[in-house]
């Protein structure tokens, strides 16, 4: 946004990003431009699972550093539990198998 004159600032700013897009921590958005940028914003928050830093710079505001926390989909956590447990369970038998124990009989270490 540019702006004719001085930028008076307050409030919080909320920042989201569109699904799927990831700014590098290298990318810097010069959100708001004026002659000068008095106050700065009350508070700021992510819109997402992402931190960033805010630079009063004169007379504009820009956001840089970009951190994305990686937050896993539940769908995605019981994937991986079930696909161990099908590894534990496969390397399991897969062992009886190899000892030549029945199907009704415990082998003890």
């Amino acid at each position: 946004m540019t702006v004719f004159g001085t930028v008076r600032l307050g409030g919080t700013l909320e920042v989201d990003v569109a699904d799927g897009y990831r700014p590098d921590p290298i990318d810097e958005f010069t959100i708001i431009m004026g002659d000068s940028v008095d106050d700065e914003f009350d508070t700021w928050i992510s819109g997402g699972s992402f931190t960033y830093d805010i630079h009063y710079q004169g007379d504009r505001v820009v956001l840089t550093n970009f951190n994305f926390n990686f937050v896993p989909e539940p769908s995605v956590l019981v994937m991986l539990v079930g696909g161990a447990l099908a590894w534990l369970l496969c390397s399991w038998r897969c062992r009886r198998r190899d000892v030549g124990v029945g199907p009704n009989e415990w082998v003890g270490s």
